[in-house]
C-alpha cells in the first residue's frame, strides 16, 4: 500500500494467537535467564520509590491516564479516532497541551514500543475509509513519517545528531562567538 506521497507501508503482519510464539527450550541458557526472571520480578519499592510513586491512583494534574501497555494504546487510538472523532481536528489542536482531545497522546505507547508507527498508520487508513481524507489526516500521518524517520535516523547516527559538528564531523567549520554581536541581540 503507497500513501499520499507515495511511500510504501507494509500490512501488519497478523496478531500471534496464544501458544504461537516460540519459547526458549527447556535447558538452554535462554531457558534459564527466562525462568530466572519469571521467579524474581523486582517491586518498584525495591528502586527506592515510595508508595504514593507507585500508586496508581490518577494524578489530579493529568489530562489522560497514561498506562502503558498495547492494550491501553489501542484504546486511546480508538477513543481518538472512532469514539471521539478527534482526528478530524488534529491540525489545529495538536500543539494543545492540557486536555485530553488536544494532541493524539500516542507517544508514550509508540515511544515504548507498545504500538508500532505501522499499527497507526494503518488504524488511520480505516478511519480515512470511513470519514474520508482531510487536511487533518494527511497531517497525522505526516507526523507518523517523521517520528518513525527520527527514531531509524538516531539509532543510525546516535550521540552525532547531538554533536555540535552534526553528524559528519565537520571540524573544520570552527564555532566564533562574537560576545558584542551577542550583547547587541540581547539589548534589542
Amino acid at each position: 500500500m503507497r500513501n499520499q506521497n507515495g511511500v510504501k507501508v507494509r500490512a501488519l503482519l497478523p496478531t500471534p494467537k496464544a501458544g504461537e510464539l516460540p519459547f526458549a527450550q527447556e535447558g538452554s541458557s535462554s531457558s534459564a535467564e527466562i525462568s530466572n526472571g519469571i521467579q524474581y520480578l523486582p517491586e518498584l519499592q525495591e528502586f527506592g520509590f515510595s508508595e504514593a510513586e507507585v500508586s496508581q491512583k490518577p494524578d489530579k494534574r493529568e489530562c489522560y491516564p497514561f498506562i502503558g501497555g498495547e492494550s491501553k494504546g489501542l484504546k486511546r487510538v480508538h477513543e481518538y479516532f472512532f469514539k471521539n472523532n478527534s482526528l478530524s481536528h488534529y491540525k489545529d489542536t495538536r500543539n494543545g497541551l492540557i486536555g485530553s482531545e488536544f494532541s493524539s497522546k500516542l507517544s508514550p505507547w509508540l515511544a515504548n514500543g507498545s504500538l508500532s508507527v505501522r499499527k497507526v498508520y494503518h488504524d488511520t487508513q480505516d478511519y480515512i475509509a470511513k470519514n474520508g481524507q482531510s487536511p487533518h489526516s494527511t497531517h497525522f500521518i505526516s507526523e507518523l513519517f517523521w517520528r518513525d524517520f527520527n527514531k531509524f535516523w538516531f539509532v543510525r547516527y546516535g550521540n552525532k545528531g547531538f554533536s555540535a559538528y552534526g553528524i559528519y564531523d565537520r571540524t573544520f567549520h570552527s564555532w566564533k562567538t562574537d560576545k558584542k554581536l551577542i550583547q547587541r541581540w540581547k539589548d534589542g
